[in-house]
């Protein structure tokens, strides 16, 4: 797969993702390397694997660093909302990807893509 870097195009980077997702292959991400999406000067989005959900559930659980979210989540619900992003990406090709420093390879946080439900669309 093509590298995809931090780029000073004027189109946001949407072209990026788009070349991206058009080279997916959408298969099983159970074993074997993980798919980086983009990478920056500072840092690394790729996505989530099963080995990510300690860091992921201490980032739901801590009070500071879900601010704006309702509430902060147990480790079973961090799980859970790890196995729906890994089945995001067998069906749609994107999802939610960790973003990770690429100076220490340590957890930062996440961002990405999720499918708008086609119910919302119909108001």
């Amino acid at each position: 797969m093509e590298e995809i870097t931090e780029s000073n195009d004027d189109d946001g980077g949407a072209l990026a993702i788009e070349r991206l997702l058009g080279q997916r292959d959408n298969g099983d991400r159970s074993s074997g390397p993980l798919t980086q999406i983009l990478e920056t000067e500072r840092l690394k989005l790729r996505e989530f694997s099963q080995d990510d959900l300690d860091d992921l559930a201490a980032m739901v659980a801590d009070e500071d660093q879900v601010t704006f979210y309702f509430c902060t989540k147990t480790r079973d619900k961090a799980s859970a909302w790890l196995c729906r992003n890994l089945d995001l990406y067998a069906q749609h090709g994107f999802g939610s990807w960790l973003i990770e420093s690429r100076a220490t390879s340590g957890f930062l946080g996440y961002c990405g893509i999720r499918p708008w439900p086609s119910r919302a669309l119909r108001r």
